[in-house]
């Protein structure tokens, strides 16, 4: 898949880089524009100025030409937009609504970039799209239910995002649906799924069986009582002993599919997450007056030929901008526990921030890349 998304941005590259008819960007008026309709041309100059085109990698032509086929990532057939291809990109800001008028595009590539905010609903009436990429980006709200209307989408791809809600039973009419990713998002998952008679249960197990695995986590615990928060999938246990908070507190538990800052030399063993406290009035809770507990359990496949006593969970510094062992955040360093037979090792924590397991920097071996 990785091969077929590269293929397609150096398809948007090439055509981009055809002859151009140059204007002023300043004086750029839609009007003037040759090879597309107007309406397609400002749906085009919406996605630019929403999501800071003056800030991209490539801008290649953009409100410079008035033939949009020579664009970078755009692709016309027939008069028409068909394709925009602009992942990885540097991409910030929104999707504007004015994408929905882009009536005959086949493929929306905006993977890997900034977008934040809500995915518009007016997406839904590009009928001919095949190809919706959303991933790798900080989206939010829900997924629209209007998406069930795509009927001719095949691959509809938005892991990695921060949305919310249930996922709508529209998405069973994606009749021509063949890939559904939802992984790593905070999307709600019923308390019974999977439901064998539930048709919407069957249609996600069908298309994305381990989406509910990997989306947050939240749970309320009181001070009285203490308690543990268990990822999804249940590789990650995080405990709360009594009498280690003063009020009750939410604890979140959002995984992710790779750590969001740079690993450096450590070797990431495919495991990464965010953990998140907040009182009843939304404040972040920091401090704890016991240590918590952070249970990692793993798989040897994920070691690359590393030994065990060298996995180490690691935390985000925001201080120095660097990964530190986990066991420092409380004073004195806290000590590893190992049961080996059983593959997982236990830590003591006392601040909550983002986390990775990782092999300790000082054992150099090479981990296979895993996409989950």
């Amino acid at each position: 898949m990785k091969s077929l998304l590269n293929f397609l941005v150096i398809v948007g590259m090439l055509l981009s880089l055809l002859g151009a008819e140059a204007v002023s960007a300043d004086g750029f008026s839609c009007s003037s524009v040759t090879d597309v309709p107007v309406v397609e041309c400002e749906a085009l100059v919406a996605l630019y100025n929403s999501t800071n085109g003056a800030g991209w990698t490539n801008r290649t032509n953009w409100l410079e030409t008035v033939t949009v086929g020579n664009w970078y990532g755009i692709t016309v057939e027939s008069g028409h937009v068909v394709g925009i291809y602009l992942g990885e990109n540097h991409l910030t800001g929104t999707l504007p609504a004015a994408l929905g008028s882009l009536s005959n595009l086949r493929y929306l590539n905006l993977f890997n970039n900034q977008l934040s905010g809500s995915i518009p609903p007016e997406l839904g009436s590009l009928s001919n799209l095949t190809f919706l990429y959303l991933f790798d980006n900080q989206l939010s709200g829900s997924i629209p239910a209007a998406l069930g209307n795509l009927n001719s989408l095949k691959h509809l791809w938005l892991s990695n995002n921060q949305l919310s809600g249930e996922v709508p039973g529209t998405l069973m009419n994606l009749t021509s649906l063949t890939e559904l990713d939802l992984d790593y998002n905070r999307l709600t998952v019923p308390g019974d799924y999977p439901n064998p008679s539930n048709p919407l249960h069957v249609f996600l197990s069908q298309k994305a069986a381990n989406w509910h695995l990997h989306q947050a986590v939240s749970q309320q615990i009181a001070p009285d009582s203490g308690g543990t928060i268990t990822s999804r999938d249940g590789a990650v246990q995080v405990q709360v002993p009594k009498d280690a908070l003063d009020d009750t507190v939410t604890f979140t538990f959002i995984p992710q599919a790779q750590p969001s800052q740079s690993s450096g030399e450590l070797a990431f063993a495919n495991q990464s997450f965010q953990l998140i406290a907040e009182n009843s009035s939304g404040s972040r809770v920091r401090v704890f007056n016991k240590p918590l507990t952070v249970t990692i359990n793993y798989n040897e496949a994920d070691l690359g030929g590393a030994s065990e006593d060298d996995l180490r969970l690691f935390y985000w510094d925001e201080e120095s901008s660097a990964w530190k062992d986990a066991a420092t955040t409380c004073t004195p360093p806290s000590i590893y526990r190992r049961n080996l037979e059983e593959n997982r090792f236990s830590v003591d924590i006392c601040h909550l921030t983002e986390f990775g397991v990782f092999v300790s920097p000082q054992v150099k071996v090479y981990l296979p890349l895993v996409r989950r």
